[in-house]
This record gives C-alpha cells, sequence and structure tokens, in this order.
C-alpha cells in the first residue's frame, strides 16, 4: 500500500469538508477529527469510498476544531507522531475531498494529497503547499488529515485548518492545528486518549505473540496456547495495561537513538508481552503487578529497536539504555528486526568491541571525545545482553525435534529448560 493510499484509508468526508479517522483507546468506538467549521445542524459523514458512518457523539473545541465518535473501526493501523513538536519545514503531506473534485466519477479521484513543508507555532502549524495552489483547488479539504512521514510511514500531526492570510494574496498556505487541541477536546470529556487501540490491554496484543517458526503445527499451536494462557493470567493477574507503561517508561522501551514514534509499534508490545510471560514462567511468577514491575526494573529490562542489522552493530546506544535502566549485574533483553545473531552477547566479544569502538579518533582531545566505556572498570560492562528473536530460534526453532511426543507438561518443562539454560549464559 502507498502512502498516498494509507492516508486514504483514513480520510473521511465531513460534509461539505473532510476529516481523519484515528484510533482511541476503546473497544467501542472510535474518532474522526476535523475542523469545527464543517459541521451542520445535520451531519453526514462517510468513507473515502462512499460507505456511510453513524455518528455516535460530537465534541467541540473553543476554537475551530472538533471529534467525533463513531462506531469502532477496527484494523485502523495509523497512529499518531509522538510528539507534537517537529522539525521546522519539515515535509509533510496533507489529505482531503477539494470541492473541485466532487464532480469526480470515482472515489480514488475525488480524493487528493498535497505535498508542502511546516513552520511551527505554538499548538498550530503553517503549512506551504507545493506549487502554491489558489484557495478554489483547497476549497473542501479543511478538517483533513497532515502527516509527517517517518521511515516511510505517515504519521498524524494534525488537522489542516483554513486557508491562511488574505486571498488570492497568499496561495498555497494553509493553518494547521496540531494534536494538542484534540488531546485537550478528549481530556475535557473524561474520553479515551488518542492511541493504538490495541495499547489498552496485552489481551489484544496476545495473538501477536510466539509466533514462532516451526514446521509441526501441532508443537506450534499447543506452545501458544500455554503461553497465550499465561499471558492471560498475568493480565487477570493485574499487570499493567499497555498505556500506562507507555506512560510509566516512555523512551525507557527504546534504544537510545530510536525514533520515538517506535513506542506505538505492535512489534514493541508483542515482544514486551513475550518478555513478560517469559520472566513470569522462569521465576514461577503469578502475578506481575506494578509493584513487581518496579522491584524488577533494575535488575531485568526490555528495550525495542527498529534495526534491521547485526544488534551489536548498535552497542554505543544498546550500552547507554543499560546504563540509563540498569543496575551493575542487571541484564537488558533487546528485541529487534535481528533474529540472526547468537542470543547472548558473549562478554569477552562486547569488550573487544567496546575497546574497538572507543579507540580515540586523533581530531578529538576534548570530553567530546570520550570513550564510550569510561566509567566501566576496565573496560568490563557490568550488564548482560540477550536479543528476543534469537532467543526464539536457539531455544525452540533449532530444537523441533526435541518436542516431539511429549505431553503438555513434559513440553512446557522443556521449553522452561532451554529457555533457562540460555539466561544462565548472563551470570
Amino acid at each position: 500500500m502507498s502512502i498516498h493510499e494509507f492516508i486514504r484509508e483514513h480520510a473521511v468526508k465531513v460534509n461539505d469538508g473532510s476529516g481523519v479517522l484515528v484510533q482511541c483507546l476503546s473497544e467501542e468506538f472510535s474518532y474522526i477529527l476535523t475542523a469545527k467549521h464543517t459541521l451542520k445542524p445535520q451531519n453526514r459523514v462517510e468513507t473515502w469510498d462512499g460507505q456511510p458512518l453513524a455518528i455516535i457523539d460530537i465534541y467541540h473545541h473553543s476554537e475551530d476544531c472538533a471529534l467525533l465518535t463513531i462506531p469502532i473501526v477496527h484494523d485502523l493501523s495509523l497512529v499518531r507522531f509522538k510528539s507534537n513538536k517537529f522539525d521546522y519545514k519539515n515535509g509533510v503531506i496533507f489529505g482531503g475531498f477539494p470541492n473541485c473534485r466532487a464532480s469526480e466519477t470515482t472515489p480514488e479521484t475525488r480524493f487528493r494529497t498535497y505535498d508542502g513543508k511546516v513552520k511551527q507555532l505554538d499548538k498550530a502549524f503553517y503549512l506551504t503547499i507545493d506549487g502554491l495552489p489558489p484557495k478554489s483547488q483547497i476549497e473542501g479539504a479543511s478538517g483533513g488529515g497532515v502527516y509527517i512521514i517517518v521511515g516511510e510511514k505517515p504519521y498524524l500531526i494534525g488537522v489542516e485548518i483554513e486557508m491562511a492570510g488574505p486571498q488570492p494574496q497568499e496561495p498555497g498556505v494553509v493553518l494547521c492545528y496540531d494534536m494538542a487541541r484534540f488531546d485537550e477536546i478528549v481530556k475535557e470529556h473524561n474520553l479515551p486518549p488518542i492511541l493504538p487501540s490495541f495499547l489498552s490491554c496485552f489481551s489484544k496484543i496476545r495473538p501477536n505473540t510466539f509466533n514462532y517458526t516451526l514446521n509441526s503445527p501441532t508443537i506450534l499451536n499447543v506452545l501458544r496456547q500455554q503461553l497465550h494462557r499465561k499471558a492471560e493470567g498475568l493480565v487477570r493477574g493485574g499487570i499493567p495495561k499497555p498505556y500506562e507503561l507507555l506512560a510509566l517508561y516512555d523512551k525507557g522501551l527504546i534504544v537510545t537513538g530510536q525514533p520515538d514514534e517506535a513506542m506505538y509499534d505492535l512489534q514493541l508490545w508483542s515482544a514486551y508481552a513475550e518478555f513478560f510471560v517469559l520472566h513470569s514462567l522462569l521465576n514461577d511468577v503469578k502475578v506481575m503487578d506494578l509493584s513487581y514491575l518496579k522491584s524488577m526494573e533494575k535488575t531485568s529490562r526490555f528495550v525495542y529497536s527498529r534495526r534491521k542489522d547485526g544488534w551489536l552493530q548498535d552497542l554505543n546506544n544498546i550500552i547507554s539504555s543499560a546504563r540509563k535502566l540498569l543496575d551493575n549485574g542487571g541484564v537488558l533483553v533487546v528485541s529487534s528486526g535481528d533474529v540472526g545473531s547468537p542470543p547472548i552477547a558473549d562478554k569477552s566479544f562486547i569488550k573487544y568491541l567496546v575497546e574497538n569502538i572507543a579507540t580515540p579518533s586523533a581530531e578529538y582531545e576534548d570530553e567530546e571525545g570520550a570513550r564510550i566505556d569510561m566509567g566501566l572498570e576496565s573496560g568490563d560492562i557490568p550488564f548482560s545482553f540477550a536479543l528476543l528473536g534469537s532467543l526464539h530460534r536457539e531455544c525452540i526453532t533449532r530444537n523441533e525435534q526435541a518436542f516431539l511426543s511429549l505431553n503438555t507438561a513434559q513440553l512446557m518443562d522443556l521449553f522452561k529448560d532451554k529457555y533457562a539454560d540460555e539466561f544462565n549464559k548472563c551470570k
């Protein structure tokens, strides 16, 4: 799916204007964000391809923006940008349904995206659209979503409100509101936050966990059934909601240097759920409530990276994360796109890499040229590192034959033994 198609899937027509469909932490409804002036006494809302959407309720801001609730729309993959701050003159895309295209014969051609650059203000920003189209080519797109592109993915940063400056003297410049005003509507009316819906509970994430690569569907099904049952037990036992953990740990969930938007990746939260299940099984812990998580957070932590190359190529940032999160002797479990490296980083190899990376360059003679191992005795690293995806491969995929002909209890005993053997290498 192209970026244009992706944005179009989340676009809605609101009367004679536009809007954007977003997720929230609800299992009952989704949101539409739009400009308040698009609304009428009797409103009609429809998807980009003309399917009508029922309106549950409408919430207004004192300024020109509004939030509508509609029956939940499933499988919305769009997420908002993590921050309401972005770089000056960032490239963005704005999408909507301009009136000049209302007579087009297909839904695809009635929708239009506009490329441009942003200039940020307080809770608002101006978008200068490429080619500086006149007002006649933009009217009707008010209320449409504005997106920043990060790693070839669109992230919602706000909603287009109106043309800026006197017309026609200043064509192609529009005023937009960022997500802060919509967050204010949510807070004022005690509505669920504008976040991916799967962050509401680990039960929603569970189906995406422990997708081992195995030849035997029987072994895979039994394993996943038992592991998912354990995950549900943790939910019943009071494990914090994902959005609560997001608020609590924030950037502590990602490897230093990763973009903030990675915190909304489903891959992060499915791997995080796997980390909790493995910890509970290997340590015979049945309740992992907030009190328990706080008690273990300096000895065992999880972080996520989008990087797909060898995880130890990012050693500097991984060590930086460990220093921030762990006491000496702690274990950092990393989830990344690398599943081919050894699951447990050999400490002698880590020391070699640290010494290699930390060799001072000739041009550095001040504090900025400090070695990354400064403060670590003799260059030794007082932390252990484990790669989650490689642990799955090493413990399960490569040992598939050993699980044949075992009953459920024996299979789970072997499962725990395999992971325990690997984690023992961290000691």
